[in-house]
């Protein structure tokens, strides 16, 4: 078993232990969610594409649904338009892994994963005034944005899709160490990632520039260390009151080491969007120092390559 259908079957194999407390007094309860899509067409798919994360959207005339899956192994994502039944592929080099973020030092473990475009949240920008894509590789310490109708128009990936590369812009960068997989972005515009070197939850306000000062963590490092290792996966759900739902595994000691079912291995988590970030720079209540507001910006702090 490889560590992508680990991802599928682990709900199966292990015995959950589901938490009833949680820091700052946030209820921990248990979530499955699966999802449904349409059957992709054959020209849009490679052999051996394993698919990952998957976004919806409605525009805002409410009569065309796209889906967003990406493919970590192959670097790209496919817009599938299932109104119409059609879907065509997207591809950009920033979907890639950075080759020095592919090597993990984890729990005494050394391993190297070559993941692509592997987080994906969608979310409404004002200065902009449309919607944009956030996305970032696994095996990567950047942040990067592009135009939701830029992918959305078919026709500019019929042919010289090369040129649609200037759309795409990083924003920023996490710091070395700041490997992510999933994220999701709250109807307050806060985004949420997982920190799976970190054993960690961060967070961000997409009202303020993308820096370090700007990107929180939820949990005290002390704390996190023990309580979540390796948080996989994460999603923000509808609800009236928002919920952030984490799955933290311990995959990369199942895979290259020993599990002990002694402790507690896996955990499904959630947490009030409000409460985990009322104190945290995190809280658009806490306006930016020089009162920026843009998203997209350019950065030079010591960027993490």
């Amino acid at each position: 078993m490889n560590r992508y259908s680990f991802k599928f079957s682990w709900l199966i194999t292990f015995q959950l232990i589901i938490l009833i407390s949680f820091v700052n007094s946030v209820s921990f309860v248990e979530s499955f969610n699966a999802d449904f899509g349409y059957l992709m067409q054959s020209n849009s798919q490679k052999q051996g594409s394993i698919r990952e994360s998957q976004l919806k959207i409605v525009n805002e005339w409410k009569y065309l649904d796209f889906e967003y899956p990406t493919f970590v192994e192959r670097q790209r994502a496919i817009m599938n338009g299932l109104a119409k039944n059609r879907s065509w592929r997207v591809t950009n080099y920033n979907f890639a892994p950075n080759p020095v973020a592919s090597d993990f030092k984890i729990y005494g473990l050394n391993f190297q994963w070559l993941d692509g475009v592997f987080g994906m949240s969608i979310s409404y920008d004002h200065q902009s005034k449309q919607r944009v894509l956030y996305f970032h590789p696994m095996a990567s310490f950047k942040e990067f944005i592009v135009s939701t109708e830029l992918l959305l128009t078919e026709s500019l990936w019929e042919i010289n899709s090369q040129d649609n590369a200037q759309y795409f812009f990083s924003i920023g960068d996490r710091g070395y160490n700041g490997q992510s997989s999933s994220s999701g972005i709250a109807r307050n515009g806060v985004m949420f990632y997982t920190q799976v070197h970190r054993d960690n939850i961060g967070c961000w306000d997409t009202a303020k520039p993308y820096t370090r000062a700007n990107l929180g963590m939820l949990l005290d490092p002390d704390v996190s260390s023990t309580f979540i290792q390796f948080p996989n996966d994460l999603k923000v759900d509808e609800g009236e009151t928002q919920s952030v739902w984490i799955m933290s595994n311990r995959l990369p000691i199942y895979l290259y080491s020993q599990l002990d079912y002694s402790e507690i291995n896996f955990r499904i988590l959630r947490g009030d969007v409000n409460m985990i970030i009322n104190s945290t720079i995190c809280n658009p209540a806490n306006v930016y120092g020089n009162g920026s507001k843009s998203a997209i910006v350019s950065i030079e702090e010591g960027q993490c390559y």
